[in-house]
């Protein structure tokens, strides 16, 4: 019985502290960013962006402003928030 509220507790803690959004939140563009961005370059790829499934629609390239290929988080964070 101890074993199973430890458990219990470290699930609550993990989920509490993902920084997901609570139910009925929209994710912010820093979560949906850290979410994304696999190999934590600080960056997104193309097929990091396109792993997204609200974004496969986008073209890559009306994102990536500076042409560099690939979206810095502020690049994305702009765009983010007119979807």
């Amino acid at each position: 019985m101890h074993y199973l509220l430890k458990t219990i507790v470290l699930f609550a803690l993990v989920v509490g502290m993902s920084g997901l959004p609570l139910s009925g939140q929209s994710p912010t563009a820093d979560q949906v960013f850290a979410q994304l961005d696999t190999d934590k370059d600080g960056n997104l790829s193309q097929t990091e962006f396109g792993a997204h499934p609200d974004l496969q629609g986008e073209k890559f390239a009306d994102w990536d402003a500076n042409r560099d290929g690939s979206l810095s988080k502020g690049e994305f964070a702009a765009k983010f928030g007119q979807k």
